[in-house]
């Protein structure tokens, strides 16, 4: 057998390391390289006859730009492979490959009206010369993102950059701009000029914590900005092989106790998790929908697995565990869900506790703001919040005990409206972690927060300090425009708000359908939200109770997703 030459190339590693790699590529040193999903090789990293994506892109453009990196000459044809890794990644990853072959491409949706931007570009534009108010908004509203810009919005932020918009914190933002009102005029303040130039730039800045060992004053190892902002004083995380419990965060440490062995209080996940594209999610809905249409006239399955590989260009064992997976969840629910039919399943586990499905194809970042606002129509109905899991196929939402829900008579998708959608979604966001950390980001970028000052650089610690007591004097003034623009970075960004919209209004108008299915064991579909239930938002519950709670799922269930290995481990030694 041939050894093959592999190497491993990794934006942690040295600008050195990753050279060397490329070059040894390049000299076919190397057979093959092991790259992270950005592809971090640059253009001409040399000729490349294969790609091999492991699980789906997620995008179809992200696919074509990957699986283009082999053959990338004119007169080349790019190769690629997708090595799948469950029968959902199968699914989207045979509609994938439909779609860049049909040469489709995902939606580009561009920012209209960020207000940070607006912020730093009204500071550059009076530094260099004075303006009267009105002729600088006309000059904003010729870019074509700013062409809808509401001359209020606009008038806030010189508000709030001539130090008219009162902070009540220590040591407030002092004034960028003078906006004499009286001749509608505005001036540059002294340090207008170098901020502009020194202060500026839309990419926030990210740092790494490092976790100290309170006791014997050393260094454990590093956290993520993101994971740290979720840490509150006496959360239990791993790092390592063990637990440990945070004591306090200092500047840009995070103090901590060893309890080793004891259970994490917080996902150890906690970083963003890759989205389905909206559009390629109605590509899968729409492809569920033919595949559903060929069960229900009874197409035997040699004819719908030659259809598979012919049209979406999987083998034999990959259409023929297309067909089986589908064909188990029509058996149990009698439909699939696709983009026109939303399937909400129901069911209660040995533990007595109801656990609702909701069975959409439309993608992670639909499917979080759409959790977000069921937990706030739900509390504000029935006074308890459930607990939701999401993935690309649906929605988890899990009772407290005690606590059932009539799915059928208090139509649950129903609870949230084009008319409420905005305001359960603001009510949600302005309390989660999403929020904090994008408030942050358009402080800097609104330079209300200076990321450098006097040829000083400010750290992120820093930043993050100074930016969480502007939130906390302006937390409760939807119309700052710090805030408006963080909720507008969160419902249209971080989260696809728009999106969710059309869906409810399509709900509404009845242009998508429901159907309810109480079911005695859980559909194939819906596998995966329970496994990501049981072991991931459900973090705050000690590991004792999820190992139980996982034992107590139903026993055929666990049969078709766990092998004999895994359902022995689940038991305590004796």
């Amino acid at each position: 057998t041939p050894t093959i030459a592999a190497g491993a190339h990794h934006g942690s590693m040295s600008k050195k390391v990753r050279l060397d790699m490329e070059t040894r590529l390049k000299c076919g040193e190397l057979d093959a390289l092991v790259a992270t999903a950005s592809l971090e090789l640059g253009i001409d990293v040399g000729s490349i006859d294969l790609v091999c994506q492991i699980q789906s892109a997620k995008s179809v453009s992200t696919g074509m730009q990957r699986i283009g990196r082999a053959g990338h000459l004119l007169d080349a044809t790019s190769k690629g492979r997708i090595l799948v890794t469950d029968r959902d990644d199968l699914v989207e990853s045979a509609v994938l490959v439909r779609a860049i072959t049909d040469g489709q491409i995902d939606t580009t949706r561009i920012p209209a009206n960020c207000l940070d931007v607006l912020a730093q570009q009204i500071v550059a534009a009076v530094a260099a010369d004075e303006w009267h108010a009105p002729a600088l908004y006309d000059l904003f509203r010729r870019a074509y993102c700013y062409r809808d810009l509401d001359y209020e919005d606009y008038t806030r932020v010189l508000d709030m950059l001539s130090g008219n918009y009162t902070f009540d914190v220590e040591y407030p933002p002092y004034p960028k701009i003078t906006w004499d009102k009286v001749n509608d005029v505005l001036y540059p303040e002294r340090s207008a000029r170098l901020i502009a130039f020194r202060a500026g730039g839309t990419i926030p800045d990210i740092s790494d914590y490092d976790v100290y060992l309170e006791a014997k004053k050393t260094r454990v190892g590093r956290l993520d900005e993101g994971f740290v902002e979720q840490l509150h004083t006496g959360d239990i995380f791993v790092l390592g092989s063990s637990s440990w419990r945070v004591l306090g965060i200092r500047r840009n440490r995070v103090l901590v106790k060893d309890v080793y062995g004891r259970a994490p209080t917080i996902p150890f996940w906690g970083g963003d998790r890759d989205s389905r594209t909206y559009d390629l999610g109605v590509l899968v809905g729409q492809f569920r929908a033919a595949i559903d249409a060929r069960l229900e006239s009874g197409a035997p399955e040699s004819e719908l697995i030659g259809w598979l590989c012919r049209e979406y260009h999987v083998d034999q064992n990959g259409a023929r565990s297309i067909y089986t997976y589908c064909r188990e969840q029509k058996l149990v629910t009698g439909t699939l869900p696709t983009n026109t039919l939303l399937l909400i399943e129901h069911f209660q586990d040995e533990l007595g506790l109801q656990q609702i499905v909701v069975h959409s194809p439309f993608g992670i970042r639909v499917h979080d703001p759409w959790a977000l606002v069921l937990q706030q129509a739900i509390q504000e109905r029935y006074g308890f919040r459930p607990q939701t899991a999401t993935i690309d196929d649906g929605i988890l939402i899990t009772l407290p005990a005690g606590k059932i829900l009539d799915v059928e008579r208090d139509n649950l998708v129903g609870m949230v409206t084009p008319e409420n959608l905005t305001r359960l979604a603001e009510s949600a966001i302005l309390r989660s972690p999403v929020f904090y950390g994008r408030f942050r980001h358009t402080a800097v970028r609104s330079l209300m927060v200076l990321r450098e000052y006097r040829g000083r650089k400010a750290p992120v610690w820093l930043q993050s300090l100074r930016s969480t007591a502007l939130l906390e004097a302006c937390s409760e003034d939807l119309s700052s425009p710090l805030v408006q623009e963080s909720l507008r970075e969160c419902m249209n960004e971080a989260l696809d708000v728009p999106n969710l919209r059309q869906i409810v209004e399509r709900l509404s108008a009845g242009q998508i359908q429901v159907k309810t299915r109480a079911t005695r064991v859980p559909s194939p579909f819906t596998h995966s939200l329970l496994l990501l239930g049981q072991y991931g938002d459900m973090g705050s519950i000690p590991t004792r109770e999820r190992r139980t709670r996982m034992m107590h799922l139903h026993r055929e269930l666990l049969k078709q997703i766990l092998d004999e290995e895994t359902l022995q481990n689940l038991l305590d030694p004796v």
